[in-house]
């Protein structure tokens, strides 16, 4: 599960490794994700059209959710 050390946030996190595919697109960062208050990721909201790209971050969310959605901190840890 992620987890800001910044701003506490457990829910809602963001990718800064998937570039919007149109410029100033809202959210500004088109992949993101609802965690479960156990830490299971719930939903992905992806703006983008590579369905490819949203199943992978499915399966690995650790290597794509690096940016807290609600400050922008990358300060992120993961707890198992």
């Amino acid at each position: 599960m992620p987890y800001c050390l910044d701003c506490g946030n457990d829910k809602l996190f963001s990718s800064e490794l998937v570039s919007p595919e149109v410029p100033f697109v809202n959210p500004p960062l088109p992949l993101q994700a609802n965690f479960s208050p156990q830490g299971h990721l719930e939903t992905i909201e992806y703006t983008g059209s590579d369905q490819d790209l949203s199943e992978d971050a499915f399966d690995k969310p650790q290597e794509f959710f690096n940016v807290c959605s609600l400050c922008g901190s990358k300060n992120i840890v993961w707890h198992h």
